[in-house]
């Protein structure tokens, strides 16, 4: 019977645990992001591989972020390019994932150090010239917006409001 009890705390415990933190091929430093802030990033490939290039910074405030990538590589080339993913880390938990990597955003970001990871692969191309291939992005960061007094107040008269119409509906 006690066996059974240690066996689901150690299950809840693993359950509960951090998600892995992402392993890079390569890293770099934002430094402080702010907010507000902006950094431009990028990376040249010459082989034929996968990559996750990691970009650490912190925020000195809660903040809002929004970015993008491009991708450069010429139809004649023998290599192709391919952003598949950049997602944010905070510490070993993933905060969020876009596979849209042309455009991204990550919203109500707490003061503290995160992880910007760009994951994608090079392939071979069936073009003659032997160039590079590479990406580059920017990442910004804007103060979180908060709600104005008159808003919580907004929503307070209609929390009232409906609590009033359902008191109403149950004398009825």
């Amino acid at each position: 019977m006690k066996f059974k009890g240690l066996a689901a705390a150690v299950a809840a415990l693993m359950l509960a645990g951090p998600a892995m933190a992402v392993t890079c091929t390569n890293t770099a430093s934002f430094g402080n992001m702010g907010p507000p802030a902006a950094r431009y990033f990028g990376d040249i490939f010459f082989d034929v591989g996968s990559f996750t290039d990691c970009y650490s910074f912190t925020l000195s405030a809660s903040s809002d972020s929004f970015g993008g990538t491009v991708t450069w590589d010429t139809s004649a080339n023998q290599l192709d390019i391919t952003v598949n993913t950049v997602s944010l880390y905070r510490g070993s938990s993933l905060i969020g994932s876009d596979s849209s990597a042309a455009a991204f955003a990550f919203d109500n970001l707490a003061a503290g150090s995160y992880v910007l990871a760009v994951a994608g692969g090079v392939t071979a191309g069936s073009g003659r010239f032997p160039s590079p291939v590479g990406y580059a992005g920017g990442i910004s960061t804007i103060a979180a917006a908060v709600p104005e007094p008159e808003s919580y107040a907004m929503l307070l008269a209609g929390f009232v409001g409906v609590g009033a119409v359902s008191l109403r509906r149950k004398k009825i």
